[in-house]
């Protein structure tokens, strides 16, 4: 086929498709990596593209064809190469070149079939390869991150949130901390990524069909799965996904949508709700000691009231004792978390606090983030020098690796002691198993 022919094809299948789409009063935008092209049609293209590129630049009658080729580089986009890539593959564009001509061709692709429109810092600073990235839907180096990510708020999936790609876009973006740049950047675009991700999350691509072409959603699935952990993460986010479709969690018809504290739905939480904080010690040196606190999973406290999932979703929270001392939104909602502390908390009151919360936040907080006041705290020391809760008051002298170490011998951490010194141990070994067990008291050695 020649280039007029394969323009005449991409215009007739993008007009019908937008066409269908319309029909159904889906108003969502239109991508051009959605042409629906196998491999041996892709590259019959490019070759016809190399042989007119080698006597002329790009023509306007053909710019169709275009905004297919260059998205099709944007989805094989990894940071720094767009350009060089054109000129790789087609050795006249170089003599030829017309990037501006790129972008219009695009622009044009928005204007006649509702194709997306790039936005946000990035889009500002490349005016024109962010028009074939995002027509790229998800470029193979972002893919890792997403199904990454995914897999890391899989716990927080609602069948309301799935149904809001914004919602689940700024999730996305909320939790997008230790990716690459240039995925964080991409993760801004909380509308596109949400849409994309909810695509993924459906394991069916036919079931999709209202967010992406089918023939789309599954390339790009299938270039995803094509990497082991990223297979591994998707395929776990589904599932969650599917059981949260499934069996309503979070159902606001089960759970009222009323914003008030409700103090015996509360108490019900603390009763059956997951696991609460935990200090976890190592020692640092000879009469050192570093303390981390391992937090709970908070979702559960975000889907039980509705005030609660608004500060969850939209203010940061805080740490007074830790050296970071603020959060981004939602970072207790997902998994458990370490957090390394930099004096011992006050027993019965939260470490993590919101400014301002919410009635009755506070209360569950300190239930759940909170060490108890009312017992000792034991250690068990191992020999990597790690020192692990014991959340029994038993100890068995018989035992391999039951040296234990009690809070009073780290004075550093206790409440009221002054801060700034060295934590200390002034037993170890057997002395600390045997200081230990007198501390607490009718201890079974």
């Amino acid at each position: 086929m020649t280039l007029n022919s394969w323009q005449e094809q991409f215009v007739e299948h993008f007009r019908g498709l937008r066409q269908r789409l319309n029909a159904s009063g889906n108003r969502r935008p239109l991508f051009a990596l959605e042409h629906n092209l196998d491999p041996l049609q892709l590259a019959e293209v490019i070759r016809e593209l190399k042989i007119h590129t080698t006597s002329t630049g790009p023509a306007q009658r053909h710019w169709a064809v275009w905004s297919v080729y260059a998205t099709e580089i944007g989805y094989r986009f990894r940071g720094d190469e767009y350009w060089q890539t054109f000129a790789e593959e087609l050795p006249g564009w170089a003599r030829n070149e017309d990037r501006d001509f790129i972008r219009d061709a695009l622009f044009r692709f928005h204007k006649d079939f509702q194709g997306p429109v790039p936005s946000g810092n990035w889009a500002k600073n490349f005016t024109i390869i962010c028009w074939p990235i995002t027509n790229a839907i998800l470029p193979k180096d972002l893919q890792r991150h997403l199904a990454a990510t995914l897999y890391d708020i899989r716990h927080s999936f609602t069948p309301e949130l799935l149904s809001k790609p914004d919602d689940l876009g700024k999730l996305i973006a909320a939790n997008s901390d230790g990716r690459s740049s240039r995925f964080r950047r991409f993760a801004n675009e909380h509308e596109l990524v949400g849409r994309i991700a909810s695509a993924l999350l459906r394991a069916k691509a036919e079931d999709a069909n209202d967010l992406l072409e089918p023939h789309t959603l599954q390339r790009i699935t299938q270039d995803l799965l094509a990497v082991h952990n990223a297979r591994v993460w998707l395929q776990a986010a589904r599932q969650r996904a599917s059981s949260a479709t499934m069996h309503g969690l979070r159902s606001r018809s089960s759970q009222g949508t009323t914003a008030s504290y409700e103090p015996e739905r509360a108490a019900r939480a603390v009763a059956s709700g997951p696991e609460r904080l935990e200090l976890t010690a190592r020692k640092t040196g000879e009469d050192s000691w570093s303390i981390k606190a391992i937090l709970p999973n908070l979702s559960h406290l975000e889907t039980s009231n509705v005030s609660f999932q608004q500060t969850f979703a939209g203010q940061r929270s805080y740490i007074d004792a830790s050296d970071k001392t603020h959060f981004a939104p939602r970072a207790f909602t997902v998994n458990r978390r370490e957090v390394q502390l930099k004096r011992w908390p006050t027993p019965g009151k939260s470490i993590v606090r919101f400014d301002p919360s919410p009635p009755g936040l506070v209360e569950m907080l300190n239930a759940y983030c909170s060490i108890d006041g009312e017992r000792d705290h034991l250690f068990r020391l191992r020999d990597d020098n790690n020192a692990l809760p014991i959340r029994s008051r038993t100890l068995r002298s018989g035992r391999p690796g039951n040296r234990a170490v009690h809070d009073r011998l780290l004075p550093t951490y206790r409440p009221g002691r002054r801060k700034g010194r060295s934590p200390e141990t002034r037993a170890t070994g057997n002395a600390a198993f045997r200081r230990a067990a007198v501390l607490l008291g009718g201890v079974r050695a």
